[in-house]
């Protein structure tokens, strides 16, 4: 798993990405959830009130079964109780079609990429807020 942290302007909201890759599964979604978990819990929170984010970029996965989805819904409650949104992007077909059995894209918000999301974001932040591009 990959993370990138980017803008870290304290006026700003701050936004984390976790990139997992390959699968997950039940072989590895304890220590998937364990690497973001940390990543959502020690993400500082931003001083003007705005909600801080934490973007899912699911590009390199491949497959997820259901614990993997319990991974993601777990997240998503770790999220929101730390005050932070999380948001999924970039989803191939085969997990996107295992999210829309499961009725998942009624509780996440999706972004078809992470320039999508990134587009969205620029519009309800100030001028004032710079978009930092996404350093490995």
């Amino acid at each position: 798993m990959v993370m990138i942290g980017v803008k870290d302007a304290t006026a700003c909201p701050v936004v984390k990405m976790i990139k997992p890759n390959g699968r997950i599964d039940r072989s590895n979604y304890k220590d998937i959830y364990r690497q973001a978990i940390a990543v959502i819990e020690t993400a500082q929170p931003s001083l003007n009130e705005q909600a801080d984010f934490i973007l899912v970029d699911m590009q390199d996965v491949r497959l997820i079964d259901s614990c993997g989805l319990g991974t993601l819904i777990a997240l998503l409650k770790a999220a929101r109780i730390n005050g932070k949104q999380l948001a999924l992007c970039s989803i191939r077909p085969n997990v996107k079609m295992l999210l829309g059995l499961t009725s998942a894209f009624k509780v996440f918000n999706v972004f078809p990429s992470d320039r999508h999301f990134w587009v969205d974001l620029e519009r309800f932040t100030s001028d004032a807020c710079p978009l930092a591009t996404v350093a490995a």
